[in-house]
């Protein structure tokens, strides 16, 4: 008796992964994983690997979320951040305990950013574009002290697009402030062009990409008003 063919193909899972995630160029190294990261040359003139930002999140303008640039890293230096002012003055003029929560959920975030390329488990398909990495100060010193020993010991770069190594970084199962992250030299030396044949024509600007909303302090003071209440506002 004849087999019958049936219709369609076999479902290949990673593409329907990324085809039903939201697109984004932002890398999150997940709870409890650990990863291989090729960092490509840096996109920063003056040379440094990392872009280093500093924001305040979760305020609001007329409804909806914002993120905010911090001033007082992110300004023409002519205004000082009155966000940073406002959560300064917090303990004293509203009480540890509100004050506490406000600079828990609004104080400035800084990251150290960096442009990497994923080495993906084997069975798995390779990444289709290079991704921003944000760290903290740091994880981002750990990799630094990798690059330094390879400097000093006369080694390629783990930047170098050649014959630079993979930076494998684990993350533990907690969040907040009890995350860790061990960052390893892997050893494993793989060409950008291997892990990614378009990375030169998909090279990323890190802090265009970042697109950072930079504002004046006036709007930030009504972002304030409104994301604080009227009264804790006015006593700031």
């Amino acid at each position: 008796m004849a087999v019958k063919n049936r219709p369609g193909f076999q479902t290949n899972v990673d593409r329907t992964v990324r085809g039903t995630s939201r697109k984004t160029l932002f890398y999150d190294i997940k709870p409890s994983t650990t990863v291989l990261l090729r960092f490509t040359p840096t996109s920063n003139e003056d040379g440094q690997l990392f872009f280093e930002s500093s924001q305040h999140f979760k305020f609001l303008e007329d409804g909806e979320k914002r993120a905010w640039a911090c001033l007082d890293m992110h300004g023409d230096g002519e205004q000082q951040c009155p966000i940073c002012d406002a959560l300064e003055r917090a303990p004293e003029v509203l009480g540890k305990a509100i004050a506490k929560n406000l600079i828990s959920e609004h104080g400035a975030s800084q990251r150290w950013h960096a442009q990497v390329i994923p080495i993906r488990p084997e069975g798995t398909e390779a990444a289709d574009q290079s991704y921003i990495v944000g760290l903290s100060k740091t994880t981002a010193g750990k990799v630094s002290s990798i690059l330094k020993l390879e400097r000093d010991t006369r080694q390629p770069f783990l930047t170098d697009p050649e014959k630079g190594q993979a930076v494998q970084i684990e993350r533990n199962s907690a969040t907040g402030f009890n995350t860790r992250y061990e960052v390893l030299a892997s050893g494993l030396r793989v060409p950008l062009d291997t892990l990614l044949p378009a990375w030169e024509e998909k090279f990323l600007d890190v802090e265009k990409s970042l697109k950072l909303r930079i504002e004046d302090k006036e709007t930030l003071m009504l972002s304030m008003k409104e994301t604080f209440g009227d009264v804790a506002f006015l006593a700031l």
